[in-house]
C-alpha cells in the first residue's frame, strides 16, 4: 500500500517540475537566470558570454556532478563551485569580469580573451599595439588566457608587413615583430573577438560601420582603458613620433592587462 501511494505521488507530478529536477538541472537554471540580467555597462556578445560559460565550464562540470553553485542547496556541498573575488564595479565590462571568475574546484579552468587592435592602416600602430601586448601577457605567465591579434579599418595597406620605423621602435625595446601581413577587418571579428580596440575616433567610426552598430559595446579606444579617456593615439604615419606612439600604446596595453589579467 506505501509502495502504491508513493507511485501515485509520482505519477501526479509534472515532467520537469521542481520536485523532481535534479541538483544539476538546477544550477543551470540558476546560471541561466544570472545570465540575462544587464548591467549599465557595455555588454560583451549574449552567443559568445554563453558559449564560454557553459560549454567551457558548467557542461563538463554538471554532466559529471564535479560541482555545482555557491548556495545550490541541492547539490553536495563538498562539491561546491569555488570563484574569484569579483572585479571592482568600475571595470568597463562587468559581465565580462564574471567569466574571467568561473573556475574550478581546483582554480584550473579559466576564460580565453580573444582581443583585436584597430588602426587605419594595421602597419604601425595596431601591430605595434598587438606585440606590445603578447610581450607584456609573456612576461606576466597569462599566454594562455589571451588570444590576441590586429587588423586595419582600411583596404590601403593590405598585405604589407609592418612599418620600418614601427619594427625598428619594437626592436629598440626588444619586442619581435613575427611575421605580420596587414588585413582588414570583418564583421565576422565582432563575433570571434572579446575586446575590439581602436586607436582614434576615426577608427572607431569605421569599425561601427563594418559591424553594424555596436549592441555588446565591444568597441572602446585603447586609452580609455588609462586615466586619459577619450584622448587618441595620434597616427605616426604623419606625425613621425613613434616615441610618443610607444608610450601610448604601453600604457594603454598595461592598463588593458590590468583591467582583464
Amino acid at each position: 500500500m506505501g509502495k502504491r501511494r508513493q507511485l501515485g505521488n509520482l505519477r501526479g507530478r509534472r515532467p520537469g517540475s521542481r520536485n523532481q529536477r535534479s541538483w544539476k538541472t538546477d544550477a543551470l537554471f540558476r546560471v541561466a537566470s544570472c545570465v540575462v540580467y544587464r548591467t549599465p555597462a557595455a555588454m560583451l556578445n549574449e552567443h559568445v558570454f554563453l558559449n564560454q560559460l557553459f560549454n567551457g565550464v558548467f557542461h563538463r562540470g554538471l554532466a559529471d556532478g564535479a560541482y555545482a553553485l555557491p548556495g545550490n542547496s541541492g547539490g553536495p556541498p563538498e562539491k561546491q563551485l569555488r570563484q574569484g573575488p569579483i572585479r571592482k564595479p568600475s571595470s568597463t565590462n562587468q559581465r565580462f569580469h564574471a567569466i574571467l571568475n568561473v573556475k574550478t574546484a581546483n582554480g584550473s579552468v579559466q576564460s580565453m580573451i580573444r582581443i583585436l587592435f584597430l588602426c587605419h592602416g594595421n602597419i604601425c600602430r595596431s601591430p605595434m599595439a598587438e606585440f606590445i601586448m603578447k610581450n607584456l601577457v609573456k612576461k606576466a605567465g597569462l599566454e594562455q588566457r589571451f588570444q590576441i591579434e590586429s587588423a586595419a579599418t582600411s583596404t590601403e595597406e593590405l598585405g604589407n608587413p609592418v612599418y620600418p620605423p614601427a619594427r625598428r621602435k619594437l626592436f629598440e625595446q626588444g619586442i619581435p615583430c613575427g611575421q605580420h601581413a596587414a588585413r582588414q577587418m570583418t564583421r565576422a571579428d565582432y563575433d570571434r573577438f572579446d575586446l575590439l580596440i581602436g586607436m582614434d575616433r576615426s577608427n572607431l567610426r569605421t569599425m561601427q560601420r563594418i559591424c553594424g552598430g555596436v549592441p555588446d559595446g565591444k568597441l572602446h579606444l585603447l586609452l580609455d582603458f588609462t586615466d586619459r579617456k577619450g584622448e587618441e593615439v595620434a597616427d605616426p604615419w604623419y606625425t613621425g613620433d613613434f616615441d610618443a606612439v610607444w608610450e601610448d600604446l604601453l600604457e594603454g596595453c598595461q592598463a588593458l592587462l590590468r583591467e582583464y589579467r
